[in-house]
């Protein structure tokens, strides 16, 4: 314990009371990836109802797009950002203005 008269660090080790230290990190890393999967398929399927909602209703902005596909607007802003880059939509208009829609298929 180190003590100073601007502050107090206290610092504890990590330790694994089951006894297993070896199978410790296994067991969170297996979670780690399992969790990662399905975070990876939730991604897909909201980033499938952003597309769905602008091939059934045309150019939308973020707050419309988002309030439609029930995420917080930071959300959906990540993953139309995404979807951009990725060029399953397109972004026109300036910052305040923007509008998404789909890419337009040949």
């Amino acid at each position: 314990m180190e003590y100073g008269p601007d502050r107090t660090t206290l610092t504890l080790p990590l330790v694994d009371l089951s006894g297993d230290s070896s199978d410790f990190g296994a067991k969170a890393e297996k979670r780690t990836n399992k969790s990662d999967e399905s975070d990876k398929s939730a991604t897909e399927r909201r980033k499938a109802a952003i597309a769905a909602f602008l091939e059934d209703n045309g150019p939308a902005g973020r707050a419309a797009i988002a309030n439609a596909v029930g995420l917080q607007a930071s959300r959906a802003s990540e993953l139309l950002a995404e979807m951009v880059q990725e060029g399953s939509i397109v972004a026109e208009g300036a910052t305040r203005n923007r509008k998404f829609r789909p890419t337009k298929r040949s």
